[in-house]
């Protein structure tokens, strides 16, 4: 089973955070794109694309679950995979209305999982709930 690490907001993110604070709107995030490459916090810190995308979905629900965080979630199945790949990154999208859409988050891999490639018979997925948080850097 896959283990991630704790989701990381990016220097893009962060700013985004800022402009809300503003009172320039609300954070729409858009997807949720899964990699297998393989980064570093600092790495995703920095992060402005992500490389080596296998699969991308929709966010399907946003839910508060508490007085800083937000739960997103998203879906991915195999259905449409002819080469299987392991999932090493996990990235959430959200849109800036200045720089259009941008990595808003994204936590790498310390066990990365398996996703198979369709085998016309059963179908795989995984089912994403990335939970986003902003607090202090103590925490």
């Amino acid at each position: 089973m896959a283990e991630f690490r704790p989701m990381v907001i990016t220097n893009k993110g962060q700013a985004l955070i800022a402009k809300m604070m503003s009172g320039s709107g609300k954070i729409e995030f858009t997807k949720i794109s899964i990699s297998e490459t393989a980064y570093s916090d600092a790495q995703i810190l920095a992060m402005t694309s992500i490389g080596g995308v296998k699969q991308t979905t929709l966010v399907s629900r946003v839910t508060k679950t508490g007085n800083a965080a937000v739960q997103v979630e998203g879906a991915v199945t195999n259905d449409a995979l002819t080469t299987g790949y392991y999932m090493k990154t996990i990235a959430l999208h959200a849109k800036d209305p200045d720089d259009g859409e941008i990595v808003y988050a994204a936590c790498g891999a310390s066990v990365p999982g398996w996703m198979p490639p369709f085998n016309g018979v059963s179908t795989s997925g995984a089912f994403l709930k990335l939970i986003t948080t902003v607090s202090n850097a103590d925490d």
